[in-house]
């Protein structure tokens, strides 16, 4: 359990744990020739797989809770112009990189990489697919909101050799969603999810807690809502309210935000629901995964690891 009085002690916006040292800690003085340097010394370490991110930080929309790093545009030539530099990046970094080395990892994130068109996507999946080693246990997967994404979208998304699909959901509440500037889902999460089933890939639900309207009662019935649909993987993130580094994020205030001791019962109740059920293994803080997933595999054999993606194995 968590120890309630250090919530209120440490009630402050502190860098989170995706690596260390933190985001807080990165500076200007990293040249791109330590860049450079820093790709060809990993070619000595060990383990040699590879895990290659793309960020696409474009969004045709902004959701106030946003805390990314992203731009909001449907503007196509100042994306195409993004994805021409993205590709000699590419070619760049796989210029320094021992090319036997395996790619067991890709992860698409954002911004919001579904509101790329699939002509886009295939391209990039295309060349990666042309100068890397491809591991045949890939896991391949790419961060998509409900809001723009179809069925024969995902389709698509299955025929480049996508194999996870995370669905960035948030909250089943419309009107937690309205308040936070989230277009609702195109398509039902429910039919979503059965399609990605339907191609044996897997799925992952992202939520955040602490956004406007939301209570004790209303997270938890959008984790039970979530248990209906069971996920391989569930992730329920903390609102970072930080209006000072990312000013749209005041105009939640206007709509109310729950305290500090309102969103440890929040976590406090997904965490019980979860647990409960008896299908899924915590993860960290504030992961999830269903006991037959590779991540709990991992858990159990004392192999789980975490990288700069999140937790892998």
């Amino acid at each position: 359990m968590i120890d309630k009085e250090l919530i209120k002690k440490y009630e402050k916006a502190l860098p989170r744990y995706t690596s260390y040292p933190p985001a807080t800690s990165f500076h200007s003085g990293f040249t791109a020739y330590d860049y450079v340097n820093c790709i060809k010394e990993s070619n000595k370490k060990q383990p040699q797989s590879i895990s290659l991110y793309i960020h696409i930080p474009f969004c045709p929309r902004l959701c106030l809770y946003c805390g990314c790093t992203t731009h909001i545009t449907r503007q196509r030539d100042l994306i195409d112009s993004y994805l021409d530099a993205l590709k000699k990046e590419i070619r760049m970094v796989a210029s320094q990189i021992d090319l036997s080395r395996p790619v067991t990892q890709i992860h698409w994130g954002g911004g919001t990489p579904n509101a790329l068109s699939e002509k886009q996507i295939g391209e990039i999946m295309q060349l990666i697919s042309s100068i890397f080693k491809i591991d045949p246990a890939c896991e391949t997967a790419i961060e998509c909101n409900p809001a723009h994404l179809s069925l024969a979208y995902l389709d698509a998304l299955f025929g480049m050799g996508f194999n996870r699909i995370s669905l960035g959901i948030q909250d089943f509440d419309h009107k937690v969603l309205r308040a936070a500037h989230r277009e609702l889902p195109a398509a039902s999460i429910d039919a979503l999810t059965e399609h990605i089933r339907s191609r044996s890939a897997g799925v992952n639900f992202d939520f955040i807690y602490g956004l406007p309207h939301q209570t004790v009662e209303s997270f938890s019935a959008t984790i039970r809502k979530a248990l209906e649909l069971k996920p391989d993987r569930l992730v329920t993130f903390s609102y970072a309210h930080v209006p000072w580094v990312k000013p749209h994020q005041s105009a939640l205030e206007k709509e109310g935000l729950p305290g500090a001791g309102d969103k440890l019962g929040m976590f406090d109740a997904a965490y019980a629901i979860m647990m409960s059920s008896g299908e899924y293994d915590a993860i960290g803080l504030d992961h999830f995964s269903r006991k037959d997933d590779s991540l709990s595999i991992a858990l159990r054999d004392g192999k789980l690891h975490r990288n700069f993606q999140g937790y892998c194995t």
